[in-house]
Order: structure tokens, then C-alpha cells, then sequence
């Protein structure tokens, strides 16, 4: 028992709680059943990833997706070009990355 996130106070029932701002919700502090019950404290576990979902990675760069990604919605290149099963070969960190991987490249017309 005892958590790091709570501080002996001569307030409430003898313990403050850093994460709150208030008293601890426990009468002697257990971070593990704060963790549990509320959501809150050191012992709190990361969420686990949901089946189906992946890093996804920059099919051109290979930089890790965080937020959003590039996909072409094309059918013809989805079924001639994109060849993975999972699509992940369809995944652009952006437009730039997009246009390098199929070869696209601007060409000025002399006049």
C-alpha cells in the first residue's frame, strides 16, 4: 500500500492527493486501488491496444503515423499498384510522400 501521489496534510482525513487537488479518496493512500477504482495515479496501466489496431508506418518514408495518414482512394491503383493484404502499403505520412512513391514529379513547360 501507499501511493507517491499522496501527501500527509493536517486537512481532510490526513492525506492530500497531487492528481486531484483535494483529499485522497482512500483513508491510508493505495495507489494500486486508485489505479483500479478511479483511473488515476502512478499504477495506472497504458491502455492496451484493440486488436485490429497497429503503428501504422509511411509506406514511402517509413516515419511512424501519430495523428492521421495519407490514403489513396483510387481504384484503379488500389487494385494495380497497392499489393498488401492489409494495405499498409496504402499509408502516406503526407501528400509529398504520396506523389514520391508513385513517381510523381512536376515538369515546367519551357515557353
Amino acid at each position: 500500500m501507499g501511493c507517491k501521489c499522496a501527501k500527509p496534510t493536517d486537512e481532510f482525513h490526513g492525506w492530500a492527493c497531487e492528481i486531484t487537488g483535494g483529499e485522497c479518496m482512500f483513508l491510508l493512500p493505495d495507489s494500486k486501488q486508485c489505479a483500479k477504482v478511479y483511473g488515476e495515479g502512478p499504477d495506472v496501466e497504458p491502455p492496451k491496444e484493440c486488436e485490429g489496431d497497429q503503428i501504422k508506418y509511411c509506406a514511402n518514408c517509413g516515419k511512424e503515423i501519430e495523428r492521421s495518414y495519407f490514403k489513396c482512394l483510387d481504384n484503379f491503383l488500389q487494385v494495380k499498384y497497392f499489393e498488401a493484404d492489409d494495405q499498409s502499403d496504402n499509408v502516406f505520412c503526407s501528400k509529398d510522400c504520396f506523389c514520391e512513391s508513385l513517381f510523381l514529379e512536376e515538369i515546367d513547360i519551357e515557353k
